[in-house]
């Protein structure tokens, strides 16, 4: 076994020519992401064309450029934690390759210390498979020191010599299942591979930083280490997203007082327009996306039928919704053919039969959705979206409890080549006081 746990490197914070070691780069890459890897869950690998290669060495003095690591894989999404590899190149100062043990018996290990609280580090190592951390930061108090694991003895020479096993992508067995040094004993974690451990970041934008060092064993049995070599992580070399979905922006929403008939049974016949003249609310920059007064109209139940339809089918007041949105930013060559549309409406405090929309069997829902040819919802320019009765079976219904709040849309475009719906940004709808009328 490999003892990492030597005082005398303690509060060394650059690295000895004295030491049978020296580090001359340390290579950390974006691997990729989720939380743990147990019970038949794994990270998601990253894309090679989505990955970042961040070389640390006397050059760029060990520390971290900017956007050199990522947190989270998208969407600040605390569900995909970008893990990181680790690997480690060094000079080896008193021995050659022959010194090694014979094939397969090298060994090597790891160690981090003077990182402070382990909280406030903005890179730190990660459990993917352990006990008592499991999908978390470790170390995790700030009693805890320093980490340290050791590969068991089944390594090659080249393995081990002038190099290291990439920590993460590198699948070897630990010889002590990762063990957290702090001032009240050392805790092993039982991690048991060293795939089992990432290096995770985080952008806590300011500088931290700790310090590395690496041992390997001879073949008299004698351990050589590195002196400790600082690894210093400053504000702004931790990407927040290593990915930034793209999104677009709703320009315009327009509602129609419409009659929806037959109502009851559940037979969509189509609409007609209600009102002498109909309501029209226009949503935009124009107007800040506040309603107007009187611009739309709630009636419960049944209304005496217009004409058409026959006197003797039930109707219900409803509105059209049309959602105008500008697809500059996103390339239609990224979707398939067929894409799906999704209008979702929100409100704190209200639920869906006061604002949603009204399906036949008379319940409601917030969401709009149908599939439609691509270049019928995303053409890379402004788009006049789908629409009740034309796209959709089911209007938009409002009652005057949302007078004088606030609500909101959003449009849902996708799933792109990606497997990924893109979201538009959440546009606010401000009602005036006397927008819905009875």
């Amino acid at each position: 076994m490999i003892n990492m746990g030597v005082p005398a490197l303690v509060g060394v914070c650059q690295q000895a020519s004295s030491f049978p070691i020296t580090i001359t780069s340390v290579t950390f890459q974006t691997h990729s992401y989720g939380t743990v890897s147990s019970g038949g869950i794994s990270p998601s690998l990253i894309a090679e064309s989505e990955q970042i290669t961040t070389i640390l060495n006397s050059s760029n003095k060990f520390v971290v450029p900017a956007d050199g690591l990522a947190q989270y894989y998208e969407n600040d999404d605390e569900t995909k934690q970008v893990f990181h590899s680790m690997q480690v190149q060094y000079t080896a100062n008193t021995f050659t390759e022959s010194d090694l043990p014979a094939n397969p018996n090298c060994q090597i290990a790891w160690e981090i210390s003077n990182f402070g609280n382990p909280n406030n580090a903005q890179l730190m190592t990660w459990a993917l498979e352990g006990d008592p951390i499991q999908g978390g930061f470790i170390p995790f108090v700030s009693s805890q020191t320093s980490a340290e694991w050791t590969t068991s003895d089944i390594l090659n020479r080249s393995q081990v010599f002038e190099t290291t096993p990439a920590v993460l992508s590198s699948s070897v067995n630990l010889f002590d299942d990762f063990i957290v040094r702090s001032s009240k004993g050392p805790i092993t974690n039982n991690t048991t591979n060293l795939d089992k451990i990432a290096f995770a970041a985080r952008n806590l934008g300011s500088l931290t930083s700790f310090d590395l060092v690496i041992a390997v064993t001879l073949a008299d049995g004698t351990v050589v280490r590195s002196g400790p070599q600082t690894i210093k992580v400053p504000a702004g070399a931790v990407k927040s997203n290593l990915v930034t979905t793209p999104t677009f922006n709703i320009t315009q929403l327009e509602t129609v007082t419409l009659v929806k008939t037959p109502y009851d049974p559940p037979t969509l016949s189509g609409a007609v327009p209600y009102g002498d003249p109909p309501l029209v609310c226009t949503l935009n920059a124009d107007n800040s996306f506040t309603a107007p007064d009187i611009t739309m109209q709630f009636l419960g139940g049944s209304i005496e039928n217009p004409s058409p339809p026959p006197e003797d089918v039930t109707s219900q007041v409803g509105h059209s919704f049309t959602v105008t949105y500008d697809t500059s930013t996103l390339d239609p060559a990224t979707f398939p053919e067929e894409v799906t549309c999704r209008y979702v409406v929100t409100s704190g405090g209200y639920d869906a039969s006061e604002i949603g929309f009204l399906q036949d069997d008379n319940t409601f829902t917030t969401t709009l959705e149908n599939s439609f040819p691509l270049d019928r919802v995303l053409d890379g320019g402004t788009v006049v979206g789908p629409s009740y009765p034309a796209d959709f079976d089911f209007p938009f219904y409002i009652t005057t409890d949302l007078n004088g709040t606030q609500w909101s849309v959003r449009v849902e475009l996708g799933p792109n080549l990606a497997g990924q719906f893109i979201v538009s940004q959440e546009q606010t709808i401000q009602m005036g006081a006397e927008t819905v009328i009875t």
